[in-house]
C-alpha cells in the first residue's frame, strides 16, 4: 500500500494511530487504527505526538549513557540485550554474570549524572554501515540488522571526528552507537539521572530501571527524606524505635528512590534492628529474672504456710517466655502447683501459664483446666473448661508441643462469644474475649503446662491492676481440685478490680 504524507491539511482528513512497530521477516511493521475510509494512494495527513517525544528523548538519550557507564564500571563484556524507553522510565537490560555491588550502581549513575552535569552535545550523523563498525569502541546491539547507510549518535564528540580517525583510542571514552531513535541535542535536557532497581532476568542477563529529569528529581528527594527519617530514629529507643525500624523497613523497600542510596538506607536500617535484637535480648533477660523472681518468692512464702500451691501475679507484660520461665523454675525448684499471669494495657491482653508436677499423690486430684480457671477465678475472669478443652483437642504436636491453629477454633469462637463474657466483682464493666490466640500444652513425667492469651476488649483498661499497697487476697478453689487446702496469696491492691471483696 503506497501512503503519501502532505505537511498541509487535507480537506478530507482521514485519521489513524501508529502502534508499536513489531519485526517480521526483517521489515518493521507499523500497526495503526484508522477511522473514516482509507484506501490504496490515499492522502493523509502526518501529526507528530511532541510532547510524548519530549519525555521519551531524553531517556533514549540516558540508555546511550547508561550503556556507556556499565562498560566503564564493569567491563568491555557488557553487550546491550535490549531496552524499552516509555514516557514514564527506561529499561535497559545487558549481559552481565552476577548482581552489581551498590558501590558499582553509585558509580554507574555518577557517571551519567556527570555527563548530564557537563552539558555534553548530542550529535547524530549517517555513515556508510562499514564505515560506522570500524569506529573504535562503537556499540551495537546484537543481532540486530541495520541499514546502510546507518545512523551514528555520539554524545560529546562529532561524529566526523570519529569517523576521519576511526582507530583513535580516545573514542573508547565516547558514547558512540548505531541509533535511529530520537534524542535530546544536550545532555542537559536529561536534567537527573536515577537508577531505581538493578536484578537479573534469566541467566546472565541484568535489568537497570531508571527515570530521568522530574521524576530523578522526586525520587531523589524522597531518598533524602527517608534518610532524614532513619537518622531521626536512631535517637528513639525501646518499642517507639522498634516500631519506627519496621516501618521505614518497609517503606525503604517499596519506595522508587535510586538503588545506591536504598541500599545505603537498608545497611542504617540493619544497624537498628541490630540495636532492637540486643535491647530486646537485655528486657527478655531482666523480665525472665522479674518472673521467676516474684514466682519463686510467692511460692517460697505458700510452702512455708503449708500450701501446696500459689498464684503469682508478675509485671512483664506479654512475655511469654518469662511468664513460662516462672512456672517451669517453681515446679523444677519448689515442686508445687503454680498459676502465673502477666497483663499489659496497652493491649489489653493477658498471659497466662498453668503448670502441675506430676509427681507427688497430693497432686493427681488437680486437672490443669480446673487450676487455671481457678486462677483467672481470682479476678472473677472466667473460661468455660470445656472451650479450654477444645481449645487443647484442636491442636497438632510439633518438636514435642501442641500449637494450636488459629484458624481450626474461629468458628468454635462465634458458637461461645456469649459463654465468654467475664464480668468485674461490681457488676459495673464488663469485657469480652476476643480471641484466645495460641494454647500450647506441654508434658513430660515432670510437669504440665497450659498457656493461653487472652485478647481483651480495648474499652477495658488493665491499670489498676498495677499499683501498691500490698495486702493479703484468700480465693477460693473449686472443691474437687483440693478441697483440704485454702490457698492465699498476697497481691498489691490496686490491682483488684474496683469492688473486689476480701476475706
Amino acid at each position: 500500500m503506497g501512503i503519501s504524507f502532505s505537511r498541509q491539511k487535507p480537506l478530507d482528513l482521514t485519521k489513524f494511530l501508529v502502534l508499536p512497530p513489531s519485526l517480521q521477516l526483517n521489515f518493521c511493521i507499523n500497526p495503526f487504527k484508522y477511522e473514516n475510509i482509507f484506501c490504496k494512494q490515499k492522502r493523509v495527513w502526518k501529526i507528530s505526538s511532541y510532547d510524548r517525544r519530549k519525555l521519551i528523548a531524553p531517556n533514549h538519550t540516558c540508555t546511550h549513557m547508561l550503556n556507556f557507564a556499565l562498560r566503564e564500571v564493569l567491563g568491555n563484556h557488557v553487550d546491550q540485550k535490549g531496552s524499552t524507553v516509555l514516557p514514564e522510565k527506561l529499561r535497559f537490560d545487558f549481559s552481565h554474570g552476577k548482581p552489581i555491588h551498590p558501590d558499582h550502581l553509585r558509580r554507574i549513575e555518577s557517571i551519567v549524572n556527570d555527563q548530564i552535569e557537563d552539558e555534553l552535545d548530542v550529535y547524530g550523523k549517517e555513515a556508510a554501515l562499514a564505515d560506522a563498525k570500524r569506529i573504535n569502541g562503537v556499540r551495537a546491539v546484537f543481532g540486530e540488522v541495520y541499514p546502510d547507510p546507518v545512523r551514528v549518535l555520539t554524545i560529546g564528540q562529532k561524529v566526523e571526528d570519529l569517523l576521519a580517525d576511526p582507530d583513535n583510542e580516545e573514542w573508547l571514552s565516547v558514547s558512540a552507537e548505531l541509533c535511529g531513535g530520537t534524542h535530546i541535542s544536550n545532555t542537559r535536557e536529561a536534567k537527573a539521572f536515577a537508577l531505581l532497581s538493578e536484578e537479573g532476568i534469566t541467566k546472565g542477563i541484568r535489568r537497570i530501571t531508571a527515570v530521568t529529569t522530574d521524576r530523578a528529581f522526586k525520587a531523589m528527594e524522597l531518598a533524602f527524606s527517608l534518610e532524614l527519617e532513619v537518622d531521626a530514629a536512631s535517637e528513639a529507643e525501646g518499642s517507639l524505635l522498634e516500631k519506627k525500624v519496621s516501618s521505614l523497613r518497609s517503606r525503604v523497600d517499596a519506595a522508587p528512590i535510586p538503588a545506591p542510596k536504598k541500599a545505603d538506607l537498608r545497611t542504617k536500617i540493619s544497624l537498628l534492628q541490630d540495636q532492637v535484637r540486643k535491647e530486646q535480648k537485655k528486657i527478655a533477660e531482666e523480665n525472665i529474672q522479674k518472673a521467676v523472681k516474684v514466682a519463686t518468692e510467692m511460692a517460697d512464702g505458700a510452702a512455708s504456710d503449708g500450701k501446696a500451691f500459689c498464684i503469682s501475679l508478675v509485671d512483664v507484660g506479654l512475655d511469654t517466655t518469662a511468664v513460662r520461665e516462672a512456672v517451669l523454675k517453681v515446679i523444677e525448684q519448689k515442686g508445687i502447683s503454680v498459676t502465673v499471669f502477666s497483663t499489659d494495657e496497652t493491649t489489653n491482653k493477658a498471659v497466662v501459664y498453668a503448670g502441675v508436677p506430676e509427681n507427688g499423690e497430693k497432686f493427681k486430684q488437680l486437672e490443669l483446666s480446673e487450676w487455671l480457671t481457678a486462677a483467672l477465678g481470682l479476678y472473677n475472669i472466667r473460661i468455660p473448661t470445656n472451650y479450654l478443652w477444645l481449645c487443647i483437642n484442636e491442636t497438632e504436636l510439633i518438636d514435642g508441643t501442641a500449637v494450636f491453629r488459629y484458624n481450626a477454633m474461629q468458628s468454635c469462637l462465634m458458637k461461645q462469644r456469649e459463654r465468654l463474657a467475664m464480668t468485674l466483682v461490681d457488676k459495673e464493666m464488663e469485657f469480652y474475649i476476643h480471641s484466645l490466640t495460641r494454647v500450647d500444652y506441654l508434658s513430660n513425667q515432670r510437669m504440665s503446662v497450659v498457656f493461653c492469651t487472652l485478647d481483651l476488649m480495648p474499652s477495658i483498661s488493665l491499670s489498676p491492676f498495677f499499683k501498691e499497697p500490698q495486702f493479703k487476697l484468700c480465693c477460693p478453689t473449686p472443691s474437687q481440685c483440693l478441697p483440704s487446702l485454702d490457698p492465699g496469696i498476697v497481691v498489691p491492691s490496686s490491682r483488684l478490680p474496683k469492688g473486689l471483696k476480701l476475706r
